[in-house]
């Protein structure tokens, strides 16, 4: 009979998988596929993508600042150590090269530890902590070290926070996105970030002028995170969460 019914009803029929659709859920078969999407700082119906695409612009933005506003100048720091002066050239360089290597060794402990942890602990916590390890060890590498293996010790530190943030951008944008929107939306947030950081080495040398050296600018240039930090509370935590249609 209801067989009958919906054979005679199609507009009825149309009108009845519309509302049922539109519940939130969709069935392939007998199966149920929850329909998801976020809002910022929470789980559940967003209104669409710009909430998403302002906070992960702006979180790609603060990464890549502090990344070629300060730590880019690692080299310098080198160069300017009081017990390096005098050296030759090619020893120097010799010298600035085992420090990027200590920075990488510590950026390489970020990268894999990123996923990890925003698994055990969620996205915005993990961003934070790489935000907040970046405003505290960016000052105490530039400022405090008056000697050579000062430096080898704190690099690693900083290249975890500093570089590993870099790991949760493959992980989190692509999760506030659906389908039609995911490999579009998470290559404009990373470089509409890359964009506005563009200006951050324009900005530490003026600092440098200003301030009278590269460890006050690339302090400077630390409290950049302060806005990643601000920025956290109003972006969507995705662990756990399905991803959105």
């Amino acid at each position: 009979m209801a067989g009958s019914v919906s054979s005679r009803h199609p507009a009825g029929l149309h009108v009845s998988l519309h509302l049922y659709l539109g519940a939130g859920t969709r069935s392939v078969g007998q199966v149920p596929l929850a329909r998801t999407s976020f809002r910022p700082g929470t789980t559940g119906e967003a209104p669409g993508p710009v909430p998403p695409t302002l906070v992960g612009s702006l979180l790609a933005f603060v990464a890549v600042f502090g990344l070629w506003g300060a730590t880019n100048w690692v080299p310098t720091l080198v160069r300017e150590l009081p017990d390096l002066q005098g050296l030759d050239r090619a020893v120097l360089s010799t010298y600035v090269s085992y420090a990027i290597m200590a920075l990488n060794l510590g950026a390489l402990g970020g990268y894999f530890c990123f996923g990890p942890l925003a698994d055990r602990f969620g996205r915005r916590p993990i961003f934070a902590l790489m935000c907040a390890g970046s405003l505290v060890m960016l000052p105490i590498t530039f400022l405090t070290p008056h000697a050579y293996v000062d430096v080898l010790l704190l690099l690693p530190v900083l290249g975890f926070f500093n570089n590993g943030i870099f790991s949760g951008f493959p992980i989190y944008l692509p999760e506030l996105y659906p389908t039609s929107l995911r490999a579009t939306g998470a290559g404009f947030c990373f470089n509409a970030g890359r964009i506005l950081a563009s200006t951050g080495p324009l900005l530490t040398g003026f600092l440098v002028t200003s301030l009278g050296s590269f460890g006050r600018a690339a302090s400077a240039v630390a409290l950049i995170y302060l806005v990643g930090l601000a920025i956290l509370p109003f972006a969507p935590e995705t662990r756990g969460q399905p991803l959105p249609d």
